[in-house]
Formats: structure tokens, C-alpha cells, sequence
């Protein structure tokens, strides 16, 4: 892990649990994934572990948020045809 994060001008410490951490944050809840699919990948067999190395943002909750909204707004034209 240190030879990666050299190579990739990282100056803070890389470690298995710093690499976790990323891939449960950055790989799959930023990227749209269900926090079901960020606890299988890396191994973990509950959720609860998944959700220590997860950081929900305001950036997640706003997209969250939105696809919630056109979910809605899809539902509303729906039910006026």
C-alpha cells in the first residue's frame, strides 16, 4: 500500500483500512451503489462493519435527496394521467 500511494503522490499514510474506508466511500456510495453492495465486495458480512469505514456527506445526502425527489415527481404525473 505505501508503494501505491507513493506512485500516486499521496503524502498521507495508506494502509488496509485507510484502502477499505476509500472503497466503501469513494467506489460504491459516491458512485451511486446501496450500502449492501459496499459491505459485500470488500468481505464484510454485516452492514454495521461497512458503516464504520463509510462517510456519509452533504454531497450523498443531496444526491440522495434529489433521486428521491424525481422518484416522486415521477409517481405525481402518474397518478394524473
Amino acid at each position: 500500500m505505501k508503494i501505491i500511494g507513493a506512485v500516486c503522490g499521496i503524502s498521507k499514510e495508506i494502509n488496509f483500512h485507510f484502502a477499505r474506508h476509500t472503497f466503501a466511500t469513494a467506489a460504491t456510495l459516491k458512485n451511486g451503489a446501496p450500502i449492501e453492495t459496499g459491505s459485500k465486495m470488500p468481505g464484510y458480512t454485516k452492514i454495521t462493519t461497512t458503516q464504520i469505514y463509510v462517510e456519509v456527506d452533504e454531497e450523498k445526502i443531496g444526491a440522495d435527496m434529489s433521486g428521491v425527489e424525481r422518484r416522486l415527481n415521477k409517481r405525481k404525473k402518474k397518478l394524473r394521467l
